[in-house]
């Protein structure tokens, strides 16, 4: 038996696998946000060396939940920021990069994710048309998946270069995963080699730039700018 979900399981070493490509050789502080959630990414993170710290919003003992919120915590501190969940209306993507911003020193590396508009457009045909034209035209107007701000790889370079972020790389996640039947999406058992061929599935498709638009989820990697000489 496994601790999560198939789908949680795909999705977190998705995301995992983005950000322990771009970490930096210098050991550093890393403040991953979404705290509680996310021990076993801290867990990982830990093993490799870096100090890590967390946003837990009901702050437990663990001496690595630092703070409530960002809020608390004082800036420049940060050689990464991670928000592992998707950055959407109810979170205020902007208000949580410019946090980011703050928080990390100059070169350091934010990562992050956002819910996929032309996913969300292809999600809908089956049930309305005129609602997947909406999405696919940026009229946020239609639920899906609990968001009704979605973005386009374009849309997440340009809020993050306009805070200024520069944006590194892009990943394109869950492209197999929503092929799958909902039986296996939430399976708490399987096959371990079904489960490792699946993953380098995702990982070949994530890295297909010309479907990256096409994704479910969008992961990012941006960075703040280092002084100009």
């Amino acid at each position: 038996m496994n601790e999560g979900t198939f789908a949680s399981e795909i999705i977190n070493r998705s995301l995992l696998y983005g950000i322990l490509g771009y970490l930096p050789e210098e050991i550093c502080n890393v403040l991953v946000l979404d705290g509680p959630k996310q021990t076993q990414m801290a867990l990982v993170l830990e093993n490799a060396g870096y100090k890590v710290a967390r946003i837990c919003p009901q702050k437990d003992d663990d001496p690595t939940c630092i703070a409530s919120t960002t809020e608390e915590v004082k800036g420049d501190g940060f050689g990464v920021v991670i928000c592992p969940g998707w950055l959407s209306d109810s979170d205020d993507p902007e208000k949580i990069s410019r946090e980011a911003m703050r928080l990390l020193v100059q070169g350091g590396l934010f990562f992050g994710s956002v819910p996929g508009r032309f996913a969300a457009a292809v999600d809908c045909v089956p049930h309305s048309t005129s609602n997947a034209s909406s999405l696919a035209n940026g009229i946020d107007e239609i639920q899906w998946w609990g968001t009704k701000e979605l973005f386009t790889p374009n849309d997440i370079a340009c809020e993050l270069e306009a805070i200024g972020f520069e944006v590194v790389d892009f990943y394109g996640w869950e492209h197999a995963l929503t092929r799958l039947p909902g039986e296996k999406l939430s399976a708490t058992n399987w096959d371990e080699g079904f489960f490792e061929d699946f993953l380098e599935l995702e990982f070949r498709l994530a890295q297909e730039r010309s479907i990256l638009g096409m994704a479910p989820t969008i992961q990012f990697v941006a960075k703040k700018p280092n002084p100009e000489p």
